[in-house]
């Protein structure tokens, strides 16, 4: 089964929605990503400003 998966030719169609895909999936990532690392910056800053 892998392998005729391997060896199956697919078409440019076919090709374009695999790739919208697989770019939507990473853009939701990295917007993941950095939304985690502004929070955790901002919540630096919180505490910066709190022990002066």
């Amino acid at each position: 089964m892998k392998q005729e998966l391997e060896n199956r030719i697919i078409s440019k169609g076919e090709l374009e929605e695999l790739f919208k895909t697989f770019q939507k999936k990473c853009n939701k990532e990295i917007l993941e990503i950095d939304y985690i690392k502004a929070s955790k910056a901002l919540n630096e800053i919180d505490k910066q400003r709190g022990s002066w």
